[in-house]
């Protein structure tokens, strides 16, 4: 499970959000939290909405401050809580489902002059609730330093009576360097407290959001969930193939030895071995990298530079030198400045797409009306409820939806008995002949854009 809380006006700001959008689509986060998001009742979920997740849940204050939303993935188990959170603090409650494993995930905000006490007896409340669940996060800013946390803070007094509260509870914090950057000043303020360290596999602080003084930090649990992976495609570019030479290959091919075989799977495996060298030889391709999570408009060029900003990053916490700050910023306000111009060529390309495809490529149009007005089709079917546990895995999903398919067509037939007269059938099949034309025919009927079938031989390769 891998969650993340940000800070700063990064929702009701379009700027920020833009980035943050793009952000979220880099990495896999099951669950995102905000604080300090300044929305209220003006601000619509549809302007804040983020591609794979659950509409925002929303704890909001003023647009002068203070905030809270969480953003839960489609194919995450999990739900709010609101009977535990406390009504004098700022914070949202998560209830998370993995496997048997239940753990609540609170997001926290204190402003920096709200009283400790105060807000520790909030704490306290939340705790009082939860005692169902054995695994308790609180994450978010608390607006406390303490030399513990970052060696570099000094300790103040609201600090101290923090740490000695989640000592007294058995809590740890698990953030220990520099959260928030300003006029060349660093402190950790966004703190993780955990109740059960054994299970978290890293914490990671990321770059600022383009002019939030906070940066985004995760945390990572050892209880695992499905997440879509990068894999690997073969693209071919038909336009420039040599489909003369690919006919004449495929003509002067020898197939006797492949069609004599009198095993259908070992005739099948050779005459796809053979295509494929043909096709390898004929039509230029290569091997691609499919994110399926990536935004369209997230260029390789924006990735490359998205990289040098973490590198300078990592710099800039390191040296917090003048030197360091500015080319971290620089190449951030260059990252920033790429994504812009390229969402803005791909809105221009939508909107051609929309404009000339209207009567000639309806499937170009659709598609095009449906990314401009962010227009999608759940594709994740929600976690499934399998005896005690939840599965959220689509392979085990899947399985457990042709259990149930196969249990509707098993028949009882222990006190039944076969019909004494019913119709017989010829065992044998007259021989039958497929004219080359027919089967050119119904080749010239497949529509190159569709996927291919479980062969891999796309339908563009059946018609060279």
């Amino acid at each position: 499970m891998r969650s993340i809380t940000a800070d700063g006006d990064t929702t009701c700001d379009t700027t920020n959000f833009l980035e943050f959008e793009a952000f979220a689509a880099s990495y896999d986060f099951d669950i995102i939290g905000i604080t300090e998001t300044w929305l209220d009742a003006t601000i619509d979920n549809e302007k804040i909405t983020l591609e794979n997740y659950l509409p925002p849940i929303r704890r909001d204050r003023t647009r002068h401050g203070g905030g809270i939303c969480a953003y839960i993935a489609e194919r995450f188990p999990a739900k709010r809580r609101p009977d535990i959170e406390p009504d004098d603090i700022e914070a949202l409650c998560i209830e998370c489902h993995v496997g048997r494993q239940k753990t609540l995930l609170c997001f926290v905000y204190k402003a920096p002059h709200f009283d400790t006490i105060q807000f520790l007896s909030g704490i306290e409340e939340i705790l009082l609730k939860s005692s169902e669940y054995s695994d308790v996060v609180f994450m978010g800013d608390y607006n406390c330093k303490h030399s513990h946390f970052c060696c570099a803070d000094p300790t103040t007094a609201e600090g101290r009576l923090l740490k000695a509260y989640y000592d007294s509870k058995d809590f740890t914090q698990f953030v220990h360097e520099p959260t928030r950057f300003q006029n060349n000043r660093s402190s950790c303020l966004d703190l993780f407290f955990f109740n059960n360290p054994t299970t978290i596999r890293d914490v990671t602080v990321y770059p600022q959001i383009n002019n939030c003084d906070h940066c985004p930090a995760s945390l990572r649990l050892s209880a695992d969930t499905y997440t879509s992976k990068a894999y690997k495609r073969m693209v071919w570019n038909f336009q420039t193939g040599d489909f003369d030479r690919l006919r004449n290959i495929l003509s002067s091919t020898r197939w006797d030895s492949v069609f004599s075989k009198r095993d259908i799977n070992a005739m099948t495996s050779e005459f796809m071995d053979i295509f494929e060298k043909v096709c390898e030889a004929c039509v230029p391709h290569y091997e691609a990298t499919i994110r399926p999570k990536s935004k369209p408009y997230i260029t390789t060029e924006i990735k490359h530079l998205i990289r040098i900003r973490d590198r300078l990053h990592k710099t800039y916490k390191l040296n917090n030198t003048v030197t360091s700050r500015y080319n971290y910023t620089q190449i951030r306000n260059q990252v920033v400045s790429k994504i812009r111009q390229s969402l803005k060529c791909f809105e221009e390309k939508q909107l051609q797409i929309l404009q000339s495809n209207q009567n000639s490529n309806p499937k170009c149009y659709w598609q095009a009306l449906k990314t401009k007005y962010k227009i999608k089709r759940k594709s994740v079917i929600p976690p499934l409820v399998h005896g005690n546990a939840i599965v959220s895995d689509p392979t085990l999903k899947a399985e457990l939806f042709n259990e149930f398919v196969v249990k509707q067509s098993i028949l009882d037939e222990r006190s039944t008995s076969l019909p004494t007269n019913y119709p017989t059938t010829h065992s044998n099949m007259h021989q039958f002949v497929i004219s080359e034309y027919e089967t050119y025919k119904i080749l010239n009927n497949l529509d190159p854009s569709k996927a291919t079938g479980p062969d891999g031989i796309g339908n563009r390769k059946k018609l060279p």
